[in-house]
């Protein structure tokens, strides 16, 4: 069982924004990379199986109790996605209800992300142990769920009571659980797996802007916490589920978005059933392992930190900002309209990642994707335009793009680090999404036009790209030509 983050929190962790793109090596001397992703063709031609040939769910599971996992573990995320988005899409509606001011509402509203990500800034160095030590994975997907449902639970009572402080707790509450509970059964699951979960977003950017117009803003709020009951009971039954059929094949797993790769105790057995453990590798502490990484390993964990994190934040403020420019009597609008990019995520990232696969050239493609990004929100929010539409599809063509950050990490990684790089990617990415929202609140206190918090994006896209070149040419100095990043998995 593995268990994940949102997209772009996920971020899902997409998924392309995700490890969906984990495949072997192409040179020697990365020969060691973990998991294959098998393409669709390959997917509907053969089945994978352990070495003594039984299927990755169980050794004698039928086809349907595959689907089921699939099938319940790509549905989890998605009240966690529209619970984490409620606060953006109706901003506009709670800074009216706490009856705060402009800038305190910024702060406010930044710190209800900010406390989603800071216990996952932790949580990836120690969760891993603590997985493997104590309970079973379905005990952990039980307990997951329930931190994030009753995480929620006391959020919504925060909002609807003005409770800054239940509030607060409830988001951390809420993070704990949601960050850890996207759950795939394999690598090459990953992909659909966020775009499912993205479809939370998705619902909460058309559905929760029209509910708190035409029903209020206390019918909104609990309506979210229905959401996230249903994805919860959800990941009950795939707690179930797995431990009825157990599950003898490598795993991925997280607490807080720490990747782990679990390779399940590995058995001979005789023809009288009787089992014995091979020998175990000895296992590395993460703070072990971050010694052993390779520059590029930093470098590109910079361009998350640039590039990914610009994500949140802009997502924090899009309503205001979009009924600031374009929709000054239509908060409704305002709210809804962030679906475009959303919307496309979840259709072109799963396609994106597979066409990645077979044409390479990571590097490049990240790289034109920040130029993107950067060229977008520099006109949307300094320049100025009459139309927003166009730019937000091309913002969510290039977001789509750039999620292709994330299969990078283990083509660069050796197998026994494996875990400990995606531990580091979770650590930088949730230590930008506390840290950013935070400075973009402050930046709109000092600029309430939102064009100084839209440069520094701009600003941050661009170096970003220039990181990327540098990705680009280092990759090709330690690895030879084409490096390992451009190489395609297929053909």
């Amino acid at each position: 069982m593995r268990v994940n983050q949102h997209p772009f929190r996920h971020e899902a962790m997409s998924p392309a924004f995700d490890i969906s793109d984990v495949g072997p090596a192409q040179s020697s001397e990365h020969s060691s990379t973990v998991v294959h992703r098998p393409s669709l063709a390959s997917i509907k031609s053969s089945r994978i199986r352990d070495e003594n040939g039984s299927s990755p769910i169980g050794r004698d599971q039928k086809p349907y109790v595959r689907f089921i996992i699939l099938s319940l573990g790509c549905t989890v995320l998605v009240g966690n996605c529209y619970g984490y988005d409620l606060p953006a899409a109706i901003s506009v509606t709670l800074q009216e209800h706490f009856g705060l001011e402009q800038s305190r509402w910024e702060w406010f509203e930044s710190s209800f992300f900010s406390a989603y990500s800071l216990p996952n800034i932790f949580l990836p160095i120690y969760g891993g142990h603590l997985v493997d030590k104590y309970l079973t994975d379905s005990a952990w997907l039980s307990i997951f769920a329930i931190s994030q449902l009753f995480g929620h639970l006391c959020f919504c009572i925060g909002l609807s009571t003005k409770s800054v402080f239940l509030s607060i707790i409830g988001r951390i509450l809420f993070g704990i659980g949601g960050e850890s509970l996207s759950v795939a059964e394999l690598a090459f699951a990953l992909g659909v797996n966020f775009s499912v979960s993205k479809c939370g977003s998705v619902l909460n950017d058309v559905i929760s802007p029209y509910a708190v117009a035409n029903f209020g803003v206390h019918a909104c709020i609990w309506m979210s916490l229905v959401v996230c009951a249903v994805s919860a009971l959800m990941a009950l039954a795939l707690a179930k589920v797995d431990h009825s059929v157990g599950s003898n094949a490598p795993k991925y797993q997280a607490l807080g978005g720490a990747y782990e790769l679990r390779e399940e105790n590995s058995r001979e057995t005789d023809n009288v059933g009787n089992s014995s453990n091979a020998a175990q590798p000895e296992k590395t502490n993460f703070f072990q392992s971050l010694r052993s990484f390779s520059p590029l390993i930093w470098i590109m964990s910079v361009v998350v930190l640039l590039v990914g994190g610009i994500v949140v934040p802009f997502m924090v403020i899009h309503t205001e900002f979009f009924k600031y420019r374009w929709y000054p009597n239509d908060a409704e609008t305002a709210g809804q309209i962030m679906a475009i990019p959303d919307a496309m995520s979840v259709v072109l990232v799963p396609f994106f990642g597979l066409a990645s696969d077979y044409i390479g050239r990571r590097p490049h493609i990240i790289g034109i994707a920040s130029l993107l990004i950067g060229i977008d929100l520099f006109i949307i929010g300094v320049l100025g335009t009459a139309t927003l539409i166009p730019w937000l599809i091309l913002l969510g063509f290039a977001f789509s793009l750039v999620t292709l950050l994330f299969p990078c990490f283990p083509k660069l990684a050796d197998k026994e680090n494996t875990g400990a790089v995606f531990g580091l990617l979770a650590v930088v990415r949730n230590f930008g999404w506390t840290v950013l929202p935070m400075i973009t609140a402050q930046l709109i206190v000092w600029d309430p036009t939102y064009s100084l918090a839209l440069l520094q994006f701009s600003l941050s896209a661009f170096t970003g790209a220039g990181v990327t070149y540098a990705v680009w040419k280092l990759d090709r100095f330690y690895n030879g030509t084409p490096g390992i990043l451009e190489k395609p998995e297929f053909g």
